[in-house]
């Protein structure tokens, strides 16, 4: 049986594969992490999503996993501040 803290990373890598699937390239969180371009220094400014929607699928994830109070703020932390994709569009 899982921890409580295997349930939130498991909710975690859940959003990750979420924003990078809709993110702008689209990408495969499992396959970054597989390659080794997930090693790489800020490998996320390579992708971008909007922070709304950013927001909205840790919103998402958490309702369905009913992940609540201080254990949400845990989740959107850890996953805002660890790997998500930008979300400032380059001007190239």
């Amino acid at each position: 049986m899982k921890t409580r803290d295997e349930k939130l990373w498991d909710a975690c890598m859940e959003i990750y594969r979420r924003m990078y699937r809709e993110a702008t390239p689209s990408a495969d969180i499992d396959k970054i992490i597989e390659s080794g371009e997930g090693k790489k220094d800020r490998f996320f400014e390579n992708y971008y999503l909007a922070d709304t929607r950013q927001q909205e699928i840790i919103k998402e994830v958490c309702k369905e996993r009913k992940i609540y109070g201080h254990e949400k703020r845990k989740v959107q932390t850890t996953v805002l501040f660890g790997a998500a994709p930008t979300t400032f569009q380059s001007l190239q």
